[in-house]
């Protein structure tokens, strides 16, 4: 731990004035890390129970098939097994998955495999042992007997191929726009003096938390359940299994004390960790789950595998006209929610001045693992925009810092709203490219590059503008509800319980320092517990870049469009 003269600390300032000056930001030691530093730090897989059993799951090696048969014989007579489930078994424990929104999920989305399987790493089976290397040994030994079909891959396969999910019309997991609403904007791409398009294809990513998924699920009642979890929101999670499970909220206690990375893919608990919880409630037994590195790249929800083309026309002093914008997404067989991603949409133009857009945005089924959230999932707009914006510049023969220049929005054009009705006001993506020009000799810059392009050497610089949304409380329900409860002890120190959840970037120092600084108190007085569902009341934790956003500027002071993590 850094000493008490740290230079920075608290420690070096008069006693009369600890605890009174501004403290967010400021360089001290952090709650977190004596702990942690010292190797105590709770990760799910640091937590350990009397009697529990542990989890292996039998996967499908194909990607689309019906299941002919599983022959567990062999399975069964290895040493410390306790228990082999199929979706015929955990049947018996009622789970209805719901979305991220808490809306039904329109697959038909089961714990384990039901008939068929939809995809590479879809769990077939689950073998409970006294080990997890046990466990591991007997579901090798589990023999699936598979009738292979050719399976729907990609998103141009999604369209013409045969069905995902045999129960459904299409292939279409979601769709926003309409194909029609090209009408209204192709006049204005005709009349236009330039007219440029450009495709983005993004490759499919596994999302690779440090600490993969976890969940150890202790029975503690009739119906009442102590599950450690690796999460972004215990108390988020809560809400969701006892919701899926039909049971009060009150009956699910989660806590996650130390997560090694969330990135949207550990917003809800899927369907391993819903297996794991329903085993538990089976065995009356605690069950635990680690998931392992093949496992996350294989069967965590993959994200980001997107298609969009992109249309603009431009006026003969290279200003916005009309745009037209094709997307598709990815979305897997099992999404953890059918997503069109219409927020590429909400956020391509808000930044600029554009007149008139129409757009079409689909999410395919395809007999690939299931999409789930990763960071911010509508960032291609950017790359699709600012990519044809130096396009166009380059066709058009404009600098593209001045084609920036000519659409951007300045203060002066606010409140305005964008073609898709979302409100801007407050946000300076004009005034913040004059600052980046005052700051940054682009003339000089050319001069460099031309040389250097003359001597074989290639030079580039790039300017992008974006914004985008982080909190949405009060617009989406699931991310509604900051809640803090303060103590103040008889010696006047303050125990704080918050809904916050750190995924290792430190909210318990951040939310000490914002709550020192508001009651006037010293940082080292100020007791942050968080991770538990069981204090504080419903919170979204770590969602939606939410918990550590800097508030409105003072007027006078510039403001930025840019939203970093």
């Amino acid at each position: 731990m850094p000493s008490a003269s740290w230079p920075g600390s608290r420690h070096e300032r008069p006693h009369e004035e600890r605890g009174r000056g501004p403290l967010r930001g400021e360089r001290t030691p952090r709650k977190e890390d004596g702990r942690l530093l010292t190797g105590r730090g709770q990760f799910t897989d640091d937590v350990r129970v009397p009697g529990m059993l542990h989890v292996a799951f039998v996967r499908s090696a194909v990607a689309r098939g019906r299941i002919l048969g599983i022959d567990t014989a062999a399975a069964r007579d290895m040493p410390g097994v306790q228990a082999i489930y199929t979706q015929a078994d955990l049947a018996a424990v009622p789970v209805t998955f719901q979305t991220f929104f808490f809306t039904p999920a329109e697959a038909p989305v089961t714990l384990l495999a039901d008939g068929r399987v939809a995809c590479v790493g879809d769990p077939v089976a689950m073998v409970i042992g006294e080990s997890r290397a046990q466990a591991e040994d007997a579901a090798a030994l589990v023999e699936v007997a598979i009738e292979e079909e050719t399976p729907v891959v990609t998103i141009a396969e999604a369209r013409t191929g045969p069905l995902v999910h045999p129960d459904r019309d299409d292939n279409i997991a979601a769709e926003m726009g309409d194909e029609d609403s090209r009408e209204a904007v192709q006049p204005l791409l005709d009349s236009a003096a330039h007219v440029v398009t450009t495709r983005v294809r993004h490759q499919r990513i596994a999302q690779s938390p440090m600490e993969t998924r976890a969940c150890l699920a202790s029975p503690e009642g009739e119906n009442e359940m102590t599950v450690w979890l690796g999460c972004q929101s215990p108390h988020l999670a809560a809400r969701y299994i006892a919701q899926v499970m039909g049971l009060p909220q009150e009956a699910i206690r989660v806590i996650a004390k130390d997560v090694g990375g969330g990135f949207g893919l550990k917003n809800i608990p899927w369907k391993e960790e819903m297996a794991v919880i329903a085993a538990a409630k089976l065995l009356r037994r605690p069950v635990k789950w680690i998931e392992d590195r093949f496992e996350a790249l294989t069967a965590s929800s993959h994200a980001r595998e997107q298609d969009v083309t992109l249309t603009v026309g431009f006026d003969g002093d290279a200003r916005l006209q009309a745009a037209w914008c094709d997307y598709a997404c990815n979305n897997g067989a099992w999404p953890m929610g059918e997503d069109a991603n219409v927020a590429v949409h909400m956020f391509m133009w808000p930044c600029y001045k554009m007149p008139a857009y129409g757009f079409v945005t689909r999410g395919w089924y395809t007999n690939t693992m299931g999409l789930g959230a990763y960071r911010g999932p509508w960032a291609m707009e950017s790359l699709v925009r600012e990519t044809l914006l130096d396009k166009a510049a380059r066709r058009i023969g404009i600098d593209p810092v001045e084609l920036r220049r000519r659409n951007l929005l300045y203060l002066t054009d606010q409140p305005h709203t964008s073609t898709l009705g979302v409100p801007v006001e407050d946000i300076t993506p004009g005034e913040c490219l004059e600052k980046l020009v005052a700051n940054v000799d682009f003339a000089a810059f050319r001069r460099e590059q031309a040389e250097a392009r003359k001597a074989g050497r290639y030079l580039g610089i790039g300017v992008a503008t974006y914004v985008e949304p982080t909190g949405t409380a009060g617009s989406m329900a699931p991310m509604t509800g900051e809640t803090v409860h303060l103590r103040v002890e008889p010696t006047g120190k303050v125990v704080a319980m918050l809904s916050t959840h750190s995924q290792g970037h430190g909210t318990a120092t951040t939310m000490a320092q914002v709550i020192a600084e508001q009651l006037g108190v010293a940082y080292e007085d100020v007791a942050v517990y968080e991770g538990d569902s069981a204090i504080g009341a419903f919170g979204p934790g770590a969602a939606g870049s939410r918990q550590g956003l800097s508030p409105a500027a003072p007027p006078g002071v510039q403001r930025s469009c840019c939203r970093r993590r």
